[in-house]
């Protein structure tokens, strides 16, 4: 994994950390460093972890080619039987690297779809050949929902269809009974301060909403200081904003909200909207990657990325009031974490 920050990608990692053991598979963790804006309040993850200093997200080529080669080492000392990638760096560097040390199945996980807003035109072209070339030595590729992998095939060509295995996400998070809305009405904005997640359009939405509802931010980044700049230059917003910064559990700022908030540019399968929903707390979001896939209907919607849409849809789920311990119930049992474990147990042993 390309770095352990706070974010959907490492939960997953420690839901599974922690529960393959139960199914009979022991691990490593290889990772990158975490930059400082995005591991303040980071996930612990559990297991056998080995930091590689020179894997980086930036694009280096002598650190990518030092990392490929450090990597390369490990997995010719470990041996072992499988090696599952995720995000893009680490995903290209450690299926490449499996493949020279012949490591006899290669499994890699799409969380987001990094050619969707983050690299340009060109650079996103270049991640689509670079995944088109990689797949030649991938055994399964996994895609969190049938929307994600449609998309996939959209981007890099049918070849996926043949080595793709859709499994959902997990969440876990402690068993809370459902409680009332707070007051006053409180949104809750939880991702990282990246251009990707769009909080410019946050701040539009907050806006365009009653007055009287506040708005926390979970999250951290390179935008922090600007955002939280336009937000104490705004005297529309200036006191309906609360930055948090980053929080490993956040469960009671989810449950004291009474609607959970993405603004993303794009997306994969964000686990805050899952967690938001399994603690009774109702979601609004954009309609981009997977995040169609994940938003029940008893729990929320999905609609066009404008900040009019988004504040419009913000206020008619205050009005709804809680999620139903009975649908809350059933997206936690969807989402349940041994179901993940086992699910990617099978497919290591196919």
């Amino acid at each position: 994994m390309t770095r352990l920050n706070v974010g959907g990608p490492t939960r997953h990692i420690s839901l599974l950390n922690t529960l393959l053991p139960e199914c009979g598979i022991d691990g490593v963790t290889l990772t990158g460093p975490t930059p400082p804006t995005e591991g303040s309040g980071a996930i612990t993850v559990q297991g056998r972890i080995i930091e590689i200093t020179t894997l980086e997200r930036a694009v280096s080529i002598w650190a990518d080619i030092q990392a490929f080669f450090a990597i390369l080492r490990i997995l010719r000392k470990e041996k072992p039987d499988v090696v599952h990638t995720h995000q893009s760096k680490a995903g290209f560097l450690g299926r490449w690297a499996a493949w020279c040390a012949r490591v006899p199945r290669v499994v890699h996980t799409f969380h987001g779809l990094a050619f969707r807003g983050y690299a340009g035109v060109i650079g996103s072209w270049w991640i689509r050949f670079i995944e088109r070339v990689t797949l030649r030595v991938t055994d399964v590729v996994i895609c969190q929902n049938s929307l994600q992998e449609e998309e996939l095939i959209d981007a890099i060509g049918f070849g996926v269809r043949a080595k793709s295995k859709i499994v959902e996400p997990a969440i876990e998070i402690p068993a809370r009974a459902n409680v009332e809305q707070s007051i006053p009405r409180r949104v809750v904005f939880a991702a990282r301060l990246v251009p990707i997640k769009d909080p410019d359009l946050l701040l539009a939405v907050v806006e365009l909403t009653d007055p009287a509802v506040h708005f926390d931010v979970v999250g951290d980044g390179v935008l922090m200081t600007r955002v939280r700049a336009k937000v104490s230059a705004n005297p529309l917003i200036r006191h309906r904003v609360k930055f948090w910064g980053n929080i490993a559990e956040p469960w009671d700022i989810y449950q004291q909200a009474s609607v959970g908030i993405l603004t993303s540019v794009a997306e994969g399968t964000p686990l805050a909207l899952i967690e938001l929903q399994a603690l009774g707390t109702r979601v609004v979001a954009p309609d981009v990657g997977g995040v169609r896939g994940i938003v029940d209907p008893r729990a929320g919607e999905v609609v066009q990325r404008t900040a009019v849409d988004l504040a419009a849809a913000v206020m008619r789920q205050l009005a709804l009031g809680r999620v139903t311990d009975e649908a809350r119930s059933e997206i936690r049992q969807k989402y349940d974490g041994l179901r993940l474990a086992t699910e990617v147990a099978a497919i290591y042993r196919a």
